[in-house]
């Protein structure tokens, strides 16, 4: 089956699967850039390197880009004109009360599928969507080892594979709880059995706790509902440069948790950071002991 990539994982994969195709939800930490973006100025370290990757990723059949910030947002039309595929832009709502929210997203799931569809897609009838349902979902990521246990929470992104993880093992740190990424939806089996469509829409649509969202209180209630099963010292915001959403939400995560909090900034990787980023870790861990 051909490839849709996505950037988001609030866009559901099983409705992509049972259309036809494989999903995957890229997740970037290439120091490559495209030419589109290289050199441009205001541009997250992250989207710089998703949009990068996304345009040179090969067999792909399709790029789905959701609107989880506004640099995502502009950097959709980036892609449109460079891509080789067809692409797609799936609107997330950005408030979660209400039944407008949700009915904004199962419009978009719907607009989706008319997307899916139209480049060559099947539509799926109920048994094979109740079909791809079953036992799907993501999860935080959990990580054992030995060193001083601290939690990572920040923009979707895999933090076991980013070059400053191996500078916080240098400084005896431990992530023992990645927070970056979405719990599991969680679905009712006598409405899936029922519904499938509607159930999925309603799960993956309550599995969105986002800091984008208004009222964001469901990110701060899902974290501490993390923390409080897995106890660590410390908690590292680990976000990007010119990422406006998580730089303004560091002051408000240091007032809601009862731990130290480490705001970690990252750029595209440049001579220098590595000690600058070495020496901040160091000192947060020296700090937390």
């Amino acid at each position: 089956m051909s490839c849709v990539l996505l950037n988001s994982p609030y866009v559901p994969t099983p409705w992509i699967v049972a259309h036809g195709f494989n999903a995957s939800v890229l997740q970037s930490t290439s120091r490559g850039e495209h030419a589109s973006v290289a050199g441009r100025a205001g541009i997250c370290a992250y989207v710089t390197a998703w949009v990068s990757e996304a345009l040179t990723h090969g067999q792909v059949a399709a790029i789905v880009m959701a609107t989880t910030c506004d640099q995502m947002r502009r950097a959709y039309e980036v892609v449109i004109e460079q891509a080789k595929v067809p692409c797609h832009l799936f609107n997330l709502p950005v408030t979660w009360q209400g039944v407008q929210a949700i009915r904004q997203y199962r419009d978009e799931v719907t607009r989706l599928g008319r997307f899916l569809i139209n480049i060559g897609g099947s539509e799926p009838d109920e048994a094979t969507l109740l079909f791809h349902l079953q036992g799907t979902g993501t999860s935080e990521a959990v990580t054992n080892g030995a060193g001083l246990p601290l939690a990572v929470v920040g923009p979707h992104g895999p933090v076991n594979s980013e070059p400053w993880l191996e500078l916080l093992h240098g400084a005896g740190g431990q992530v023992m709880l990645d927070c970056t990424q979405p719990s599991s939806p969680v679905y009712d089996r006598r409405n899936l059995t029922c519904d499938p469509f509607n159930e999925m829409v309603t799960a993956w649509f309550g599995s969105m706790a986002e800091i984008f969202q208004r009222p964001n209180d469901r990110f701060y209630a899902q974290l501490k509902q993390a923390l409080a099963i897995t106890p660590v010292r410390g908690l590292i915001v680990r976000r990007f440069l010119w990422c406006d959403l998580w730089h303004a939400e560091v002051h408000r995560i240091r007032q809601e948790m009862d731990l130290p909090v480490l705001d970690l900034e990252l750029a595209q990787w440049q001579p220098g950071d590595t000690e600058r980023l070495a020496n901040r870790l160091q000192a947060f861990v020296e700090m937390v002991r």
